[in-house]
């Protein structure tokens, strides 16, 4: 099941993000809550910052009758940097923009659209409903697991295949990998069917 979300930061110049799962729709900034209506799709859920400025996007608060969650930056920045990253990080626009690509494989240039992009994939990044990946058995998206062959040991993390790159250990939940390890617990051994040949490994651990 895919979920559209709705990224919401109210400010000076309200940001927004729009996303099927971890597939970018629309963003941008805009003054007027209400124009947004006029460029994006179905919604299902609205993420927005807690912040002061709620009365910016309280027309659509009144006309969007779906689920509003409000996010604190501290939970946004404890979810986000954690999950995604594999890691905790301080925050900041540098740290934004590399959790933003690595989930959508895009990263808006307004700040504000980039702050909405944070929210929308602080929802995604701890929900099983709205990743749009097969099924992944034991791992969920934003995982890392650690494997281990005649080689040595190597660690990955699940990711969308649009933002994929296993040279830096980044695999997509449709690989033939993650595809083997899916169902398997730590110490079982699986076979890797991939193009260039069946291989062996044993998966070794599930997160950090």
């Amino acid at each position: 099941m895919t979920v559209n979300v709705l990224g919401l930061d109210p400010g000076k110049r309200t940001g927004w993000f729009l996303s099927r799962g971890y597939e970018p729709l629309g963003c941008g900034s805009e003054r007027d809550a209400l124009r947004i209506l006029e460029r994006i799709a179905h919604v299902d859920v609205v993420v927005v910052e807690d912040a002061l400025d709620m009365d910016q996007v309280e027309p659509l608060r009144r006309v969007l009758t779906v689920p509003w969650v409000e996010v604190t930056p501290e939970q946004l920045q404890r979810r986000l940097f954690t999950r995604v990253l594999g890691r905790k990080q301080v925050n900041g626009p540098a740290v934004r923009q590399e959790v933003v690509r690595r989930a959508f494989g895009t990263v808006p240039g307004d700040v504000h659209a980039l702050d909405a992009a944070c929210l929308a994939l602080w929802w995604l990044a701890d929900s099983n409903l709205a990743d749009g990946a097969p099924d992944l058995g034991t791992l969920r998206v934003w995982d890392l697991f650690t494997i281990a062959d005649e080689f040595g040991e190597e660690t990955y993390q699940v990711v969308p295949p649009n933002t994929a790159d296993p040279g830096r250990g980044l695999v997509s939940w449709a690989s033939p990998l993650v595809q083997a390890v899916k169902g398997a617990r730590p110490g079982d051994e699986v076979t890797v069917h991939a193009p260039g040949g069946d291989w062996r490994c044993r998966l070794v651990r599930i997160g950090s």
